[in-house]
């Protein structure tokens, strides 16, 4: 994809890592290949409407194809989203799909190598960082909880167990459902049917999800720490 061949790998300092920093305080993983960064031009309705330093995502499907790059537009001079705005006021999504060729189902984009045949699912790229700073699990993200629950574990890579972090969502007054959690028990159901250990991970508090919840600990911990060299 030429989304892919015209960026180069994310680094230590660079825009993708300092917003990824910004969402994940504290965070020390290992560089992923699979996330990459490039100047980009925003397209919208056939016009540019602003170029913007772009965390390009792979993700790929079980058996190893680029299904897509996921685009996440960062402001230029903060660790943050870009706000796009088209020329007639309309705010932009700063996170797309680039609309490729084959489906999406049971893909992720793989930020770390399986330890130990253990590897963990989660929606979001910045969720996958956050479980993987609480439980240490290299985890890959789906980019959301339809996808997730979709997920197809790859048959080359010895994996034998499968950690989910799902979203806590807040109960849907439709279904009655959290939807975050209803997908992660699909996922966990049909993992299990087809022989892998499962182990099903929830925030602690409803409406929340893992970053919620590291940065909690994260907070915590520094809180402690100061008291301590008080």
């Amino acid at each position: 994809m030429k989304q892919v061949s015209k960026s180069k790998p994310v680094q230590p300092g660079d825009a993708a890592m300092r917003y990824l920093a910004a969402r994940v305080p504290g965070l020390r993983a290992p560089i992923p290949q699979s996330l990459r960064m490039a100047e980009q031009d925003y397209w919208h309705e056939r016009k540019v409407v602003g170029k913007f330093p772009t965390m390009i995502a792979e993700y790929r499907l079980a058996d190893g194809r680029l299904a897509t790059v996921h685009r996440t537009s960062l402001h230029p001079d903060k660790p943050e989203k870009a706000i796009v705005v088209s020329d007639d006021g309309e705010i932009l999504p700063s996170k797309r799909n680039y609309t490729g060729a084959l489906p999406l189902d049971g893909g992720a984009v793989r930020l770390m190598a399986p330890r130990h045949g253990e590897i963990g699912v989660a929606e979001g790229i910045e969720n996958a960082y956050a479980a993987y700073m609480l439980f240490r699990v290299p985890t890959w993200s789906c980019l959301n909880r339809v996808l997730m629950s979709k997920f197809v574990v790859p048959n080359d890579l010895g994996i034998h167990t499968v950690h989910i972090f799902a979203d806590f969502d807040k109960v849907d007054a439709k279904t009655g459902k959290s939807p975050g959690m209803a997908d992660a028990l699909t996922l966990q159901k049909r993992l299990r049917r087809e022989g892998f250990n499962v182990v099903l991970h929830r925030p602690k508090v409803r409406g929340s999800d893992f970053c919620d919840e590291w940065r909690t600990v994260y907070q915590l911990r520094e809180i402690s720490q100061q008291a301590v060299a008080a």
